[in-house]
């Protein structure tokens, strides 16, 4: 995301969950200028030029963070309904992407790669409802977020689109329950 630091004076906070083995202790991915923060690593700028922010619960950063990577399990839900815009993780390279709903169902912009194969069916509803933005590799990832970085108003719909997508489909626990008991 360095392409897009220098591009919006008030680019919102990001989040980029990582996934990664829980641990103290900070790991880096060199290629990618990915760094998860363990204590030694706060407030200390990453390899693109990104603060990090300590993982809990570590003092307060000294700045707000650009980015938060997250590396914890279970608590994605929570930062999906504060993020502005959403990427779905494990999309672009062939693992099979992330569950959709959970940022959709608070109407948030939604980012996807190639790969959203352990999802067939709900990545055939939101593809055909207009309800995120599938993009093919990396490139075109930084194209369409910049797109909704510079029209807000285009990312919003997208967002609205995906709540009632989700919405449009609650209840089926209680139908499939009520249609399968005498």
């Amino acid at each position: 995301m360095k392409f897009l630091s220098g591009d919006f004076d008030a680019m919102p906070e990001g989040l980029a969950p990582l996934r990664a083995p829980r641990q103290r202790d900070g790991i880096r991915h060199e290629g990618e200028g990915v760094v998860a923060g363990g204590e030694q690593d706060a407030g200390r700028e990453g390899g693109d030029g990104f603060r990090i922010a300590p993982d809990p619960p570590g003092p307060p950063p000294v700045a707000r963070p650009a980015v938060l990577l997250a590396d914890t399990t279970g608590e994605l839900r929570g930062f999906y309904a504060a993020a502005d815009i959403v990427f779905v993780g494990k999309s672009i390279s062939e693992t099979g992407g992330q569950n959709p709903i959970e940022p959709a169902v608070d109407a948030r912009p939604i980012l996807v790669g190639p790969h959203m194969e352990n999802f067939p069916a709900i990545s055939e509803d939101f593809q055909t409802a207009r309800a995120w933005c599938q993009v093919p590799d990396a490139d075109a990832l930084g194209t369409a977020l910049t797109h909704w970085l510079e029209h807000p108003g285009d990312a919003r719909e997208t967002g609205r689109r995906a709540a009632a997508l989700v919405a449009s489909h609650a209840g089926a626990t209680d139908l499939m329950v009520t249609h399968s008991l005498p």
